[in-house]
C-alpha cells in the first residue's frame, strides 16, 4: 500500500459510545495527517427479513433520511460541526454495522475505531456487539473506545 494511503473509519451511530469514538478517530486522524472515514450503518425498523415481507420505498427513504441526520447531529454533538483540521467523508450504508465496517476497512493500514460498553445484556441480546465483531474480523487494527 502506497504511503498516505492510510484511513481513520469510524462506527458512528450517535449512542455515547460511537461519539466517544469519533472524537478519537478524528483525533487520530488528525495527528496522523490522514483522512476521517464515519459511517454509519443502518437496516429498516424490523429488520431486512421484516421491510422484504412488507416493502415500502417511502419509508425506507424516510429511514435513510433520519440515518443521515442522526450522523451530521453526532458531529454536532461531538464537536459542534465537523472537526478542523482533518478531512472528513460520512458515509450511511443500509447493512449490518459490524461487517459493513470491516468490510470498509479492508486495508492493513487502515484503523477502525470503535466504541464499546455501556450495553445491557438486552441490548446485547437485541443489537449484538459490533466491537466484538469488528475485533473478530477485522484486518486491521481495531481501536476499541470506551463510553
Amino acid at each position: 500500500m502506497a504511503a498516505g494511503s492510510r484511513r481513520v473509519i469510524a462506527g458512528v451511530s450517535g449512542s455515547l459510545r460511537s461519539l466517544g469514538a469519533l472524537r478519537a478517530a478524528a483525533a487520530e486522524a488528525r495527528s496522523a495527517g490522514t483522512p476521517l472515514l464515519a459511517v454509519l450503518a443502518w437496516a429498516p425498523a424490523g429488520g431486512e427479513i421484516a421491510y422484504l415481507r412488507a416493502p415500502c420505498p417511502l419509508l425506507l427513504r424516510l429511514w435513510e433520511q433520519e440515518a443521515c441526520e442522526r450522523l451530521r447531529d453526532a458531529f454536532d454533538q461531538a464537536f459542534g460541526g465537523l472537526p478542523s483540521g482533518v478531512g472528513v467523508r460520512q458515509l450511511v450504508v443500509r447493512a449490518s454495522p459490524g461487517p459493513a465496517l470491516v468490510e470498509l476497512a479492508g486495508h492493513r493500514d487502515d484503523l477502525l475505531v470503535v466504541g464499546y460498553g455501556g450495553r445491557s445484556r438486552l441490548g446485547y441480546a437485541v443489537h449484538g456487539c459490533v466491537t466484538r465483531y469488528c475485533l473478530a474480523h477485522a484486518r486491521c487494527p481495531v481501536l476499541a473506545v470506551p463510553q
